[in-house]
């Protein structure tokens, strides 16, 4: 596994996978991906970090899963930096410093 950019600031288990929030705002996901609870805008699981870009918009997952950044329409990429992470045995959800909450 490669190393992250950053030291790990937060860290969160869901039911099988986890969440990172590194220094500087940065989020990495890993693990089950079944109801895309990785953020990664697909469904695949992932054996190693991969990183999130839940500062761009995507649209919702027709297929019922959760993508980070995709579902409120008005959200842009104007968000903040991350500052922390929760995750639920299917979700994530991540607080960015200027307070927006995506999941």
């Amino acid at each position: 596994m490669p190393p992250l950019p950053a030291p790990v600031l937060s860290a969160c288990c869901g039911h099988s996978h986890t969440v990172l929030v590194v220094v500087g705002g940065g989020v990495y996901s890993c693990g089950d991906n079944s109801y895309g609870q990785l953020g990664l805008g697909h469904r695949a699981h992932e054996a190693s970090p991969q990183r999130v870009d839940y500062m761009r918009p995507r649209a919702a997952d027709p297929s019922g899963g959760g993508a980070l950044g995709g579902a409120a329409p008005s959200q842009s990429a104007t968000c903040g930096p991350a500052v922390g992470v929760a995750c639920g045995c299917f979700h994530t959800m991540i607080l960015t410093a200027d307070g927006a909450l995506l999941g």
